[in-house]
């Protein structure tokens, strides 16, 4: 399989989010088009919250990370209630860029689990974290997601010094790089095991809007012949698609490098790209 650098995985994902925008925006509910790229563009937000729990251990300051994500956040969020609500000053929820920023507080506050703490403050935070994750675009996934991964990377560390204990801290380098490579790829996998269950019992509860229009249409002109409870679990099961679909890109495609070139350009184009695609679509959907 070919290897993917973290910035060709990014493009990827967030061409799928602009497919998940522009059918929000432009196609009716009740048009199968319109669910194929609404799930594609769920692989976005599981992807992104894998990178942002890597991209952590590497920042020079965690603090001008969250500066920067909050001013472009703020920057979104008029164009994003124009793409998605239609009006420029229709709240409906905080962009996607508050999620981010609420998952980097997250991890913060797991990292700071170490007993200096007391456990009632944490549980109290990751509490307000998921509460306030209600509020914005990707909803409690996110917090979800990105302790998932948060979790499957300590796991791996953990196999690793377990792994030096036992003896095999003298196998050779390349044996040693192979079984770190091992330990991490098990541990993602679990996390999105984990991540694509939650998805769909996530879906299964709360189904995307316009499903029961769909529903309808469908049953009446003899395109769907089932209940809609089976309805519901079709839609949820492809939705967890895109969990999948970041899983093949991360655990199976991804390097584990930046790309070689354009590290400053492509730095920052997620976050200049993010509120210029969402006022293009907005601008063409008013």
């Amino acid at each position: 399989m070919v290897k993917l650098n973290r910035d060709a995985i990014k493009y990827i994902v967030i061409v799928l989010m602009t497919l998940n925008h522009a059918a929000w925006a432009f196609l009716p509910r009740d048009m199968v088009l319109f669910y194929v790229f609404s799930d594609l563009g769920y692989a976005t937000c599981v992807t992104m919250c894998f990178f942002l729990v890597e991209g952590l251990k590497y920042t020079g300051s965690q603090a001008v990370y969250r500066k920067r994500m909050l001013v472009f956040a703020l920057i979104a969020q008029l164009p994003f209630q124009l793409a998605i609500a239609g009006e420029v000053f229709r709240f409906q929820e905080f962009n996607v860029l508050f999620n981010l920023l609420l998952c980097q507080y997250l991890v913060s506050v797991l990292e700071a689990g170490d007993g200096r703490k007391p456990q009632a403050e944490r549980l109290l935070k990751i509490a307000g974290i998921v509460f306030l994750s209600l509020f914005c675009d990707w909803g409690p996934m996110a917090p979800l997601f990105t302790a998932l991964f948060w979790r499957a990377g300590r796991n791996a560390a953990g196999e690793a010094s377990e792994a030096g204990k036992s003896g095999e801290a003298g196998e050779s380098a390349e044996a040693g790089a192979a079984g770190e490579q091992g330990r991490t790829r098990r541990q993602n996998l679990k996390a999105y095991a984990g991540a694509a269950a939650a998805f769909f019992l996530y879906e299964m509860l709360f189904p995307t809007d316009g499903l029961e229009f769909a529903f309808a249409r469908w049953t009446e002109e003899g395109r769907f012949g089932g209940t809609f409870l089976q309805l519901r679990i079709l839609s949820a099961a492809f939705a967890a698609c895109g969990v999948l679909i970041s899983m093949a890109l991360v655990v199976f495609g991804y390097n584990g490098k930046r790309a070689a070139r354009g590290r400053a350009f492509n730095k920052y184009f997620f976050y200049v790209y993010y509120p210029l695609h969402l006022l293009i679509i907005g601008l063409i959907r008013a």
